[in-house]
């Protein structure tokens, strides 16, 4: 968790308290150097969910690594994956977790599966894309484990219950899937038609320049409240799901704010029909490149709907700064004498807790996170 930011240090007690028997979670994790979200699900008792992947500079999938910080069995805690796309920000290090989760069930778009998108993940296998990596090299990772397995992923379609499980005594956690839409699917599925007529398409990494037409957003029913996870869906999937009358009732408290808080992902309608006024809103920055996400008038529009707006970074610090800093801080260490656990690995992070019938949300920021009144495009 950014073991070379000084504070990191002094809140290791803090970072490795696990949530109390009653007590509901659910934590975003960020990349420091803009490229990779993940986000961590308390779901029952002692059971999480993990919802889309990036590897910390041990090449460990995150998640897992905060799972371990605070005290989890990875292995025979995690019970639902879910990949809300196939970018690589968002899927790096999901077979890792499905190959180190025997009993988990995965979900993922319904369109990911279809004989049009698995003839070019299939291209992979005798022709990889370049070192670089791709989104479809890892989902050939977990289409050929749930194979050995003998299982199928969980479809995501509209309005479709893919999760439920009780979480203490009465209480049941409920995860809908509320995209993509059917004009999404077809409209996904041409795209990866045309790139597989392309002669060259087994030989180069595809450069996903399409929108976010089979994004997974998620809708979390724990009772008392509700989260919605906006994954990078943009605006016209927004659009659609206000437009359906078959949507989970009731308005959520938290909204992880899709696409990074790009203005191409703002849809106005969720703000008012979907959320409660002034919900608490986390985001993680992203960078590649020139480009950086959110922009200084994604950040003012963000504030002006809520005073409640955290990021998992202050600023984007690159992978350069990022290893130096690692390697000043654990040389120091070791020089010192001082035994610590490896915590230089993890990301920024955004951690919510709230007990499942009573209180407030008590939000705690790690690492490079806080508020994003502080954040700095």
């Amino acid at each position: 968790m950014g073991g070379s930011s000084p504070e990191i240090m002094g809140n290791v007690s803090r970072i490795e308290s696990p949530p109390t028997a009653r007590e509901f979670e659910v934590t975003l994790l960020g990349s420091r150097s803009g490229y990779g979200e993940s986000i961590v699900l308390r779901v029952g008792e002692k059971s999480w969910a993990v919802v889309d992947s990036f590897l910390d500079t041990n090449r460990v999938p995150v998640a897992m690594r905060y799972l371990e910080t605070i005290g989890v069995d990875p292995a025979g805690s995690i019970s639902f994956v879910v990949a809300t796309h196939w970018h690589d920000d968002h899927i790096r290090g999901l077979a890792n977790i499905l190959e180190s989760s025997p009993e988990a069930q995965f979900c993922c778009a319904a369109a990911l599966t279809k004989k049009e998108f698995m003839t070019l993940v299939g291209a992979l296998e005798g022709n990889p894309f370049s070192t670089a990596g791709s989104g479809l090299s890892e989902l050939h990772k977990v289409f050929s484990l749930l194979g050995e397995r003998g299982k199928s992923p969980s479809l995501a379609l509209p309005n479709r219950l893919v999760f439920r499980q009780n979480f203490c005594n009465q209480n049941f956690c409920k995860i809908w899937s509320l995209s993509p839409s059917d004009a999404e699917f077809k409209r996904f599925l041409q795209v990866i038609g045309r790139e597989i007529r392309r002669e060259d398409a087994p030989k180069k990494r595809l450069v996903s320049s399409d929108p976010n037409e089979i994004a997974v957003a998620l809708w979390v029913d724990i009772g008392e409240f509700a989260l919605l996870l906006g994954a990078d869906l943009e605006k016209r999937g927004w659009t659609e799901i206000l437009q359906s009358k078959e949507r989970p009732s009731g308005l959520a408290s938290i909204i992880k704010i899709p696409h990074h808080g790009s203005k191409n992902a703002d849809e106005p309608g969720v703000w008012h029909c979907m959320l409660q006024p002034k919900p608490i809103a986390v985001l993680a920055p992203w960078c590649r490149g020139r480009g950086v996400l959110p922009t200084s008038e994604d950040v003012k529009r963000i504030l002006g709907r809520t005073p409640s707006a955290y990021a998992t970074a202050s600023h984007i610090v690159r992978k350069r700064q990022i290893h130096q800093e690692n390697k000043i801080v654990t040389q120091t260490l070791r020089e010192s004498g001082i035994a610590f656990r490896d915590l230089a690995s993890l990301p920024g992070v955004v951690r919510l807790r709230r007990e499942l019938d009573q209180g407030e949300w008590n939000i705690e920021t790690f690492g490079n996170a806080g508020r994003l009144v502080d954040y700095a495009a």
